[in-house]
């Protein structure tokens, strides 16, 4: 029987240094994992700061189409400022009668050389218009691709949360 207890004595004293070679490896185990986080931490880090940098980009974006709504704003009261005109000059060509016409006689002349000014002004005005409009389609394609961008940046960031 003592060499049954010597048997048992062995087989739990290489149990413990199982244990303790276990413990070593799990240890070992913590470090890397420890090493990961820090990884997966700093990963973290940078991706805030490029979403910091996006974001920069995207109040930058929004300034510049700020100052394009306000030209815009510009272009629409000058346009608001010529059809008033327009208006006013329609009225009184047509209120006009032989006894004004009369009156005027060579002023006509003159007032058709004005809105002949007018027309060719308006001319310039539309082609600026034009070139205008298609200057904003193309911050229109810009500012969707943005927002592309960002809902896929939104998406990942909300993802990686989650995690």
């Amino acid at each position: 029987m003592a060499e049954t207890l010597e048997t048992i004595g062995e087989k739990l004293e290489a149990l413990g240094n199982g244990f303790e070679a276990l413990g070593a490896k799990v240890a070992a185990l913590d470090a890397k994992v420890a090493a990961l986080d820090a990884k997966v931490a700093a990963l973290d880090a940078k991706v805030d700061k490029g979403f910091a940098s996006v974001d920069a980009r995207f109040a930058s974006i929004d300034q510049r189409f700020a100052s394009i709504d306000r030209r815009f704003a510009s272009i629409d009261q000058r346009f608001a400022l010529v059809d008033e005109r327009f208006d006013r000059l329609e009225k009184a060509v047509q209120d006009g009668d032989e006894k004004t016409r009369a009156f005027l006689g060579v002023k006509i002349d003159d007032v058709a050389g004005q809105v002949k000014l007018i027309f060719e002004k308006v001319s310039v005005i539309d082609e600026r218009l034009e070139a205008d409009s298609v200057e904003a389609a193309t911050v229109q394609t810009t500012l969707e691709k943005h927002d592309l961008r960002l809902i896929a940046l939104e998406t990942r960031r909300t993802r990686r949360k989650a995690r």
